[in-house]
C-alpha cells in the first residue's frame, strides 16, 4: 500500500512525456523497465526520486494493459484533488521475473477506501444498438472477429485479472466506481 502515486505526479509525468496516447503496457516497457533496470530492478514506486510523490494508496487502480495509459491517469484523476494517492501495478508491483510475493494485491486493497476500474468507452459494432448479440447467429460471428480481438483488450470484463480485481473489490465490500 506503500507504493501509491499521487496523481499530480501522474499528470505530471503524462504531460512532460506525452504518454496520452501510450497503452500501459508500453509505459512498463519503455518508461518502467528501462528506469528500473539500472537501480536493482525495483519497483519504480522505490526510486529514490520518487520517495516525494509516493505513499499509503487510499485508491487502488484496476485497468487493462492494453488500453490507453491517459484513460488510466484520467480515472485516477476523476472526482479528486492532486493529493490523491493510488495505487497502479505499473509503478507498485516489481515489472522483472521473481516478482510473485507482488502479486497478492489483496492486502493492499483491503487498506484502500475504494477501487476504480479505468473502463474506456469504446466504438463500434459492440456499442450500436439492436445488433441481436442475444441470438447465437449473430454474436458467435462477433465474437470471432478482429473487432471484439481489439476491444477485449481493453474492456476490464474481458481481462482476467481485473475480472480478479474487481471480485476481490465487492469481497472486502469496498467502494466500486467505474470510471471512463
Amino acid at each position: 500500500r506503500g507504493c501509491g502515486v499521487r496523481v499530480d505526479f501522474l499528470l505530471a509525468l503524462t504531460f512532460a512525456l506525452n504518454m496520452w496516447e501510450w497503452m500501459t503496457w508500453e509505459v512498463v516497457q519503455y518508461l518502467v523497465k528501462p528506469v528500473t533496470e539500472g537501480e536493482g530492478r525495483c519497483r519504480f514506486a522505490h526510486l529514490p526520486y520518487m520517495r516525494p510523490y509516493t505513499g499509503a494508496a487510499t485508491i487502488f487502480m484496476s485497468h487493462c494493459w492494453g488500453a490507453r495509459w491517459g484513460d488510466l491517469v484520467a480515472a485516477a484523476c476523476a472526482g479528486s484533488d492532486t493529493r490523491r494517492v493510488v495505487w497502479i501495478d505499473v509503478f507498485a508491483v516489481r515489472q522483472w521475473p521473481g516478482n510473485g510475493a507482488d502479486l497478492d494485491f489483496r492486502g493492499v486493497l483491503a487498506g484502500c477506501t475504494a477501487a476504480i476500474v479505468a473502463a474506456a468507452p469504446i466504438e463500434g459494432k459492440l456499442t450500436e444498438r439492436d445488433q441481436g448479440y442475444e441470438y447465437e447467429h449473430n454474436k458467435t460471428p462477433f465474437l470471432s472477429s478482429d473487432e471484439y480481438a481489439v476491444a477485449a483488450k481493453v474492456l476490464p470484463f474481458c481481462r482476467l485479472w481485473c475480472v480478479v480485481e474487481i471480485a476481490a473489490v465487492l469481497e472486502l465490500r469496498k467502494a466500486l466506481v467505474f470510471s471512463s
